[in-house]
């Protein structure tokens, strides 16, 4: 602990530091207790209030001399610390730091890095005139805005006040905010583009769910099943149990989870679907790669790089973008393959035969119009 409980003893000599001391060495306490419960992976920007859309907002402009100019305009987060960040000013009050690109000609992506220290009290609010001497009546933890070049840092050794919060890249002449970056969360709430993917990967869930029962169906309505059939029929099995088992709790409390619960659930699944096909023969793999091809324009190669990727995944809070376009990668590549499948009249038909049957169906109907014309 940097800040100890004073030793109060009674006829003393006290003044305010002996109240900063208890003050300070409470705020530590308390950001101690939180970055426990926290842990790796929970801290970030926290959820939006219910009359707002987004809990970070940042702006970027080009000045008349060539200077970018980054408005820091709100932030509600925790850091790994556990040390809050309420940022909420009025205009005259945005943080501004200003970025020079002539020292920065060889860079082209930047990270906006917020850091808050609750110890250095900022005096806030208005005086209230009847007191003597004036004063502002509150205080609010220094808030400072940084904006440093990607290669510069070291995102397993930030300090426990600091965050990142956004990023610049530079296209062009044009320097821009970094809408593909998702800074770290506290949950899925927490930015639009997580909401969003939660939205897609739950409608996907639902309707992977639904398009087994209908290959499944199909396969059992056949007499006679191919192997290739059963292998499918036996991964459609496996994909229903799991999602059965996640399905009440992603919908319910799904939002709330944090991205690494979201990441493992559907890396999960995709470890589900990988060890289905261990179980396979290298040759059967083969068949059921190659047939999957046919009907959903995805090489074997690129699949499984992508089901491996998904199992694989090294989970990087810094780095939720890629997170979610890893889970993002393979659940829709299985979804439309799941899909196209569940339209098939059997599981093993093949594209030749359905353009042999549409050539025999014109040549009929061919046949019918030159009969009609005879018997006309």
């Amino acid at each position: 602990m940097k800040y100890n409980l004073v030793n109060w003893c009674e006829g003393m000599y006290t003044d305010s530091s002996h109240f900063k001391q208890s003050e300070n060495h409470f705020i530590e306490m308390d950001a101690k207790n939180l970055s426990i419960s926290l842990g790796k992976y929970k801290y970030g920007l926290l959820p939006p209030q219910s009359d707002e859309k987004s809990s970070n907002q940042i702006q970027i402009q080009e000045t008349v001399t060539g200077s970018i100019k980054i408005c820091l305009l709100k932030c509600n987060a925790v850091t790994n610390g556990g040390y809050y960040i309420q940022f909420s000013p009025s205009p005259e009050e945005y943080l501004i730091k200003t970025l020079t690109p002539d020292t920065d000609n060889n860079a082209s992506e930047w990270s906006i890095l917020l850091t808050v220290n609750p110890y250095l009290r900022v005096p806030y609010g208005i005086p209230d005139e009847k007191e003597d001497p004036p004063r502002h009546p509150d205080v609010v933890p220094q808030i400072k805005l940084s904006i440093l070049k990607v290669t510069e840092i070291n995102y397993q050794t930030l300090d426990a006040c600091q965050l990142i919060i956004g990023k610049i890249k530079r296209n062009g002449q044009k320097y821009l905010i970094d809408n593909s970056f998702i800074p770290p969360c506290t949950n899925m709430m927490a930015h639009p583009s997580l909401i969003s993917y939660y939205n897609k990967f739950g409608s996907m869930l639902e309707t992977l769910e639904k398009d087994s029962m209908n290959i499944i169906q199909k396969i059992q309505n056949k007499e006679i099943s191919s192997p290739l059939a059963q292998h499918i029929e036996s991964i459609c099995r496996e994909l229903i149990k799991y999602i059965a088992s996640l399905y009440f709790s992603f919908r319910n409390t799904g939002l709330l989870w944090s991205p690494i619960e979201i990441t493992n659930c559907f890396s999960c699944l995709a470890h589900v679907y990988y060890i289905n096909l261990a179980y396979i023969t290298a040759r059967d793999r083969e068949e059921l790669f190659n047939y999957f091809y046919e009907w959903e324009e995805t090489t074997p190669g690129t699949f499984n790089t992508r089901i491996k990727n998904a199992v694989e995944l090294e989970y990087d809070h810094n780095n939720l973008s890629l997170m979610m376009e890893t889970i993002d990668g393979f659940i829709s590549t299985l979804a439309r393959l799941w899909s196209k499948l569940s339209q098939l009249e059997y599981i093993g038909q093949h594209k030749e035969s359905i353009i042999i049957s549409e050539k025999i169906i014109q040549q009929e109907k061919q046949n019918n119009k030159r009969w009609n014309r005879i018997l006309g």
